[in-house]
Parts: C-alpha cells; structure tokens; sequence
C-alpha cells in the first residue's frame, strides 16, 4: 500500500471516546422528583435490571457503623479503596476494570462484525474502509475512581465472611438510591449514577463473545458469587477528579433504614 492509500485509510479510522459505566440494553433511568435543598441539574440515574429488589441489605463489622446508617448517615467507599482493601472478603484489584482482545478477523468497514471488533476497541469503521486486519488487538478498559455503596439482596443471620455481621435492611431502594444520589451530587458533586446487580464473569473477554456486563458492576464469580451484591456507583462530575470515601447524610433515607442485627 502507497503513502497516500494509507493516509486515505487512516483518515477514515477515527478514534471514538471511551465509555464509562455504560448502561446494558433494557437499563432504565429513575425519575428524581425535585425537592426542598436539592441539588440542581441532578444527572440521569440510571438502573441496569428492569426491577430492583423489594429489599436490600447492607452489613458492617462496627456495630456503630450500622447504626449510623440507620440515623441516615451513609458512609461511601471507592473503587480505588476496594482495589486496595486488606481484607481478602473486600479486596478486588481489578475493580472496575475490562480487558477486551480483538482474536483475528478480517474485512471490509461494511461488515457488521468487523464493525463490531473494531467499536470494541475504540474505532469507528467508515463504509467505504476496505481490507481491514485485525488480529490480536487488546484494549482496557479502567475507571479511575467512582464513589460505591455494595449491599446484598441475600439476608443472613449469621452475615458475611469478610464483610460482617451487623445489618441494616434498606427499602425500597430505588428510593434510597435517589435521596443518596441528591444528597452526594449537593455535596461532592456527580455526572452519572448507576444502580444494579453485579455480574458475576471473568472480566477478559474477546471477539464477539457477549459484553461481560457495565464496567464496574462485573466481579470474578469464583471469590464473589455468594455476596450477590447489589451496587450503587457514583461517578465523579469530573472525569479523573481524585475522590475518597465520604460521608453523605439525608434525613430522607431514615424511614427507609432499620437495623436487624
């Protein structure tokens, strides 16, 4: 191929922007309803299975802890604290992270499934590309850091190995979601919220194999399958912004929290 065939073909491959916890088909948004203090121009949350559970649980190893959050004080971790936990139960180095390998294939811009490979990279095909090799391309995918909240839809009286056994039962948690989201978006500040199962997969996946799942909701199910974790994600309003755990309040959450044990 010439000089100017390459840079024809070149010109045609455009770098698309990498997507942050993006929502799977069937993902619905909760309508937030305006109320008295609320932050203003509140993103978008979003809920990834068509319903959340009636209940969820969330438990603790510091007894005060779990009755903070029934006083409507959430405390929110991170990703970057989770990658770095010393506890095994809590530990997850490759938190909200995808590793997506091309395999080979090879094609013209105009077939679907060249088209797909190279999306999952980053690129965007024009129709007119032709010729197109791909062959053992591997893209990561990473969140910097996102502030979470992990509970579980499994209630156990005896709780959790590595994680607890002091509990507090959230209602209705679409609603829960909400009051934290609003209070969390007033305080720090948040560009996307996001509510969903985890999705208990490996996190490498190639070719046209299906999507694992939204980028920090997929956990290796060999150590994590038996949390059966619900998560809330917050993503910082700006992209990279160096976050920590907070501490959020909101009296709104109070008559939604209960301790149980």
């Amino acid at each position: 191929m010439g000089k100017a065939s390459r840079r024809k073909k070149e010109h045609r491959l455009r770098k698309t922007p990498q997507r942050q916890a993006s929502p799977q088909p069937g993902a619905s948004q909760l309508r937030s309803p305006p109320s008295p203090g609320q932050a203003p121009s509140l993103p978008q949350l979003i809920r990834l299975d068509p319903r959340t559970p009636d209940v969820l649980y969330r438990f603790f190893d510091n007894e005060e802890h779990a009755n903070a959050l029934a006083r409507g004080q959430v405390w929110i971790s991170t990703l970057e604290v989770c990658r770095n936990h010393e506890e095994q139960g809590r530990r997850d180095s490759g938190e909200g992270e995808l590793t997506y390998n091309t395999g080979f294939i090879q094609g013209d811009g105009d077939n679907p499934a060249v088209r797909e490979v190279a999306a999952r990279t980053g690129i965007f095909l024009g129709d007119n590309v032709r010729n197109i090799t791909l062959n053992n391309n591997t893209h990561y995918q990473r969140l910097p850091d996102a502030w979470v909240l992990c509970t579980t839809e499994e209630y156990r009286a005896e709780g959790i190995e590595g994680i607890g056994r002091y509990c507090v039962r959230i209602d209705s948690p679409d609603e829960f979601f909400r009051h934290v989201s609003a209070a969390l978006h007033e305080t720090r500040g948040i560009r996307e919220a996001v509510l969903g199962r985890i999705r208990y997969s490996a996190r490498e996946y190639r070719s046209l194999e299906p999507i694992p799942g939204p980028i920090g909701f997929v956990k290796p199910p060999d150590v994590y399958a038996n949390q059966k974790e619900v998560r809330m994600l917050w993503i910082p309003k700006c992209h990279g912004e160096s976050i920590g755990p907070t501490l959020v309040q909101s009296r709104s959450i109070t008559k939604l929290c209960a301790r149980i044990a």
